[in-house]
C-alpha cells in the first residue's frame, strides 16, 4: 500500500494581493486612530504644564500683594534662577522675562514646553531667549487682582507661535512673516495663538482653569 504526501498548497498571487489589500486597508484606518490618540495625550500633558504655569502665576501674586507677573522687569541684581542678561533698555541692569520671575515657583523648565510644538515653535531649555511654545496674556501684566472683574474669562497663558515678526511702527506684520524677527513670548495679537492640538489653543484662565479652544472663540 503506498502512501502520497499532498504539497500544501501555496498562495496564488490574486490571494497574496487580497491579503495585502486587507492590511493596507487597515492600517489606513488604524493609524489615523492612533495619531488622535498619540495628541490626545499630549494635549492633556500640555493642559498640565499650563495648569502648573498658573498654578506658579497665582502664588506670584500672593508674594507680591495681589500684583500679577510682569511681562519684562528690570533688576540691579542676579535672580536665583541665574536666567540674566544685560540689557541697553534696563540701563545696564538685568533683564528678565516672565518666565525667569516665574520659575522659582514653577522649578521645571518642562513645564514651559508643549509636547505639540512642532516645527514653529521652539523649545525651551531655560536659556536668557523668549522663544518659548507659550505665551503670556500683556493685558494681564503687573495688575492687581483686586481690579479683575471676570477671571474666569480673562486668558493667562496659551499656546502660541515662538517666533513673529515685529518692526517699530508697524505691528501689522504678522503670520506671513512669522520665523524671523523678535520672540512671541507675550501675547499681544489674536493671530499669534497657535491651534497646534488638533485644531485648538491650550489655554490657561486668571481663576486658574485650564481649557482647550477653537482659535476663532478666543475673544
Amino acid at each position: 500500500m503506498s502512501h502520497r504526501r499532498c504539497k500544501p498548497r501555496a498562495f496564488t498571487l490574486i490571494e497574496l494581493l487580497v491579503v495585502i489589500a486587507i492590511i493596507a486597508i487597515l492600517a489606513a484606518i488604524l493609524f489615523p486612530v492612533f495619531a488622535r490618540a498619540r495628541e490626545a495625550a499630549r494635549t492633556a500633558s500640555c493642559r498640565s504644564n499650563l495648569k502648573q504655569l498658573g498654578s506658579a502665576w497665582m502664588m506670584y501674586a500672593q508674594d507680591y500683594d495681589e500684583v500679577v507677573l510682569r511681562m519684562n522687569v528690570c533688576g540691579g541684581i542676579l535672580l536665583s534662577t541665574g536666567f540674566n542678561s544685560g540689557n541697553n533698555t534696563c540701563g545696564g541692569q538685568y533683564y528678565h522675562l516672565w518666565m525667569h520671575s516665574l520659575y522659582p515657583y514653577v522649578k521645571n523648565t518642562q513645564a514651559y514646553n508643549c509636547p505639540s510644538r512642532g516645527i514653529e515653535a521652539r523649545y525651551w531649555p531655560g536659556d536668557y531667549t523668549g522663544n518659548t511654545p507659550y505665551g503670556y496674556n500683556q493685558v494681564s501684566h503687573a495688575t492687581a487682582l483686586a481690579n479683575w472683574t471676570r477671571p474666569a474669562d480673562t486668558m493667562i497663558f496659551a499656546d502660541v507661535r515662538a517666533t513673529f515678526h515685529r518692526t517699530p511702527g508697524n505691528p501689522d506684520i504678522g503670520a506671513a512673516n512669522i520665523g524671523v524677527g523678535t520672540c512671541a513670548y507675550g501675547i499681544e495679537r489674536w493671530d499669534e495663538l497657535c491651534d497646534r492640538h488638533s485644531d485648538t489653543v491650550t489655554v490657561a484662565f486668571g481663576d486658574g482653569h485650564v481649557k482647550s479652544m477653537k482659535k476663532l472663540n478666543i475673544p
